[in-house]
């Protein structure tokens, strides 16, 4: 089943709770609307959690998560910890 027809299926409230929750766990959005102002490719490129990680993402610009991924990555260091939380470096203006 392709992104559109599940993204159908779970607007009309046909999409089985089961699938939901899997898709959920790998990080499928249902809705960008309340995400409008995050760098929503990145995100999704680096597989950062928005729901867990939102008020750092409303609030930082695309460069300097962009810096920040960077230095964590030349450095060896995971960008978030076992629960999907961003590391502090992102927490720091």
């Amino acid at each position: 089943m392709d992104y559109i027809t599940q993204k159908n299926l779970y607007k009309n409230n046909k999409l089985d709770s089961n699938k939901i929750k899997l898709l959920e766990k790998i990080g499928m959005v249902w809705s960008l609307k309340k995400y409008k102002n995050i760098k929503i490719p990145m995100i999704c490129y680096y597989n950062i959690d928005i729901e867990k990680n939102y008020n750092v993402l409303k609030n930082i610009s695309t460069q300097e998560l962009q810096i920040k991924i960077e230095y964590l990555k030349s450095n060896k260091i995971r960008l978030y910890n076992n629960n999907g939380i961003l590391h502090e470096i992102f927490n720091i203006e």
